[in-house]
């Protein structure tokens, strides 16, 4: 195989490039920088055989006991623990310069253009890392929202990659009425019924901005929202869909 003919380009601000791409992407939270939640939503642990393993702890807070003094303390019984483990796969992204690119290349190359021809070689470089970042926030959102993450054969030669994150069947819930359809919807209703199972502990609802949408376009959300607010609301359709923080406000309300 021929070297490439960018060899000295390569050799002088490939590290250079692939550090700073990493360290802007690891660094404090920016406004210019896309915000990861995988990041700080888990806990990374390093492996030295491609391989991961987890402790699946079934476990529930139980309240303690109190005895008098010189009386032994019943034996609780431990949580049931569960090992999971599976290989680590492969993450990657290809790009190809086409030829009519590389002649740009060139013709910039003569023109003793030095910067171009780093962006254009080094671009794909920074693009790709992006990628893969953008993968593995796609990756855990889908399986913090459905309870697996999953790798589709189309990508693979012949074989799934599936993530099980656990989930207890008890805890999944779905929704009574489809929330695309604002005059049927109960989103309060889907929301009331996870408080309930929670008994209140519930601190944090996460949603991406087009589901958000979908409940404040909600009838019953507008209804209700206005009503908190001493509006009388006889055609919720009549009535004004809430702001961002005027949802924020009722839920926190409502639902603490």
């Amino acid at each position: 195989m021929e070297q490439t003919h960018y060899k000295k380009y390569f050799d002088a601000y490939l590290d250079g490039v692939l550090l700073s791409t990493i360290n802007k992407l690891n660094g404090e939270e920016n406004p210019a920088q896309p915000r990861y939640r995988f990041k700080t939503m888990l806990s990374p642990q390093f492996s030295m055989d491609g391989k991961w393993k987890s402790v699946i702890n079934n476990y529930q807070h139980v309240k303690a006991d109190i005895v008098s003094y010189n009386s032994p303390l019943p034996l609780k019984s431990r949580p049931s623990l569960e090992v999971a483990s599976g290989k680590i796969p492969k993450s990657g992204m290809r790009k190809k310069i086409e030829e009519d690119e590389l002649t740009a290349l060139q013709d910039m190359e003569g023109l003793g253009l030095a910067e171009e021809v780093k962006s254009v070689l080094f671009g794909d470089t920074v693009s790709c890392i992006y990628g893969m970042y953008e993968n593995l926030e796609y990756l855990h959102l889908l399986g913090l929202s459905s309870g697996i993450a999953l790798v589709t054969e189309e990508n693979n030669v012949g074989t799934a990659t599936r993530l099980n994150f656990g989930y207890l069947e008890e805890n999944k819930f779905g929704v009574a009425f489809d929330w695309n359809n604002p005059v049927t919807s109960k989103p309060l209703d889907d929301i009331e019924k996870m408080v309930d199972k929670s008994e209140g502990a519930i601190r944090i609802l996460m949603m991406d901005r087009p589901t958000a949408n979908k409940l404040r376009n909600s009838y019953q959300v507008r209804r209700d929202v206005a009503a908190s607010s001493g509006a009388v609301v006889i055609d919720a359709s009549v009535a004004r869909r809430p702001s961002v923080a005027e949802l924020n406000d009722f839920l926190t309300t409502e639902y603490n």
